[in-house]
């Protein structure tokens, strides 16, 4: 195979295109976010097959977790089961049992400096629309507020950007469509 060059589909193989991805209620858009990926040559350790995607990031959990997870195995909750496997960093409020579980457990996560945080808004986990700089949070009022409440000082908003050291990483609620975030330095 030529450098560049996709593979061609074989055994183990059902290359799919990006709109048979599986929707994330929480996470809408995982490949403009960049937990997902594009990879024509890596086979997904959970089902053995190479879709063409693959999870960004390694998961928690017990022991060693499998890197270059597919999508689908993390939507149906395969991955959770065959290897213990958590997306999640910490979920912030109360939420019912079964949305920390589709958080933890089916739903991609996000790479931050730190831990990761998922916000929760109105009894349920927000949607995470990914990294963001002032230069788009200071167009979301309440965005700002609910960095400013969680600790970030007034003087450095500015200095808040999509991919540097101190970066923002945006939510917003599913049911009143309020946008949070909270800011993370290296």
């Amino acid at each position: 195979m030529l450098l560049g060059q996709k593979p061609k589909p074989g055994p183990g193989s059902r290359l799919r295109s990006a709109s048979e991805l599986p929707v994330f209620r929480y996470h809408p858009d995982p490949v403009a976010t960049g937990s997902i990926r594009k990879n024509h040559s890596l086979v997904c350790p959970c089902c053995g097959l190479r879709t063409g995607w693959i999870y960004e990031s390694e998961p928690y959990g017990l022991g060693d977790q499998p890197p270059n997870l597919c999508p689908w195995c993390i939507a149906d909750g395969s991955a959770a089961r065959k290897f213990g496997s958590r997306f999640a960093g910490d979920i912030e409020g109360t939420v019912p049992d079964a949305v920390a579980e589709e958080v933890d457990q089916r739903t991609p996560g996000f790479t931050a400096w730190q831990t990761e945080r998922w916000l929760t808004h109105c009894g349920d986990a927000a949607a995470f629309l990914g990294r963001v700089g002032w230069d788009r949070l200071k167009d979301l009022p309440d965005a700002t507020e609910a960095v400013l409440d969680d600790g970030c000082d007034e003087s450095t908003l500015p200095l808040i950007t999509e991919d540097g050291d101190l970066s923002a990483y945006l939510f917003r609620c599913l049911h009143c469509g309020v946008h949070l975030a909270y800011a993370d330095a290296s």
